[in-house]
């Protein structure tokens, strides 16, 4: 056709450039993206239920007098309890306390890039859907016109 560059009438058949998703490819990616932010939020809620149980023990740790050297602090290991001391024991927590906050930012920056990920892929599929309307009037347009100035 008369003024299509060579793009518009490759898609106008049905191809597209070498590279170039289909509608169709991009609404898949976009529901894989969706799934793997499931997994993330999943994730991160399992991180931050450690992270509050984790905070528990803490608080009641802190409730034990470190001079106390009567004070016993166990931990369960499968159906046994073992003695622990209570200096490591805060130790331990800290530490998990400390992991278990940096995962939550790893988390929390992947969940970031995927939300700019579906956004940007979002953004595209409406733009593509705009551009399959706006030909498909003009198309729409071009048969009324010949019609109507064909009587």
């Amino acid at each position: 056709r008369e003024g299509e560059t060579p793009t518009r009438s490759a898609r106008r058949r049905g191809r597209r450039r070498r590279g170039e998703m289909t509608e169709a490819e991009m609404t898949q990616q976009y529901r894989e993206i969706q799934g793997q932010m499931q997994q993330l939020l999943q994730t991160r809620a399992q991180f931050a239920q450690q992270d509050t149980e984790n905070k528990m023990v803490e608080t009641e740790l802190k409730l034990i007098d470190d001079d106390d050297e009567d004070a016993s602090v166990y931990k369960l290991v499968g159906p046994l309890l073992l003695k622990q001391e209570l200096t490591d024991v805060k130790h331990n927590v800290a530490k998990r306390l400390e992991f278990i906050a940096g995962e939550i930012e790893k988390v929390d920056r992947q969940l970031e890039a995927k939300q700019k990920e579906q956004k940007a892929l979002g953004d595209r599929i409406v733009g593509e859907q705009q551009d399959m309307r706006k030909r498909a009037a003009e198309e729409a347009r071009k048969v009324f016109e010949e019609q109507t100035s064909g009587k």
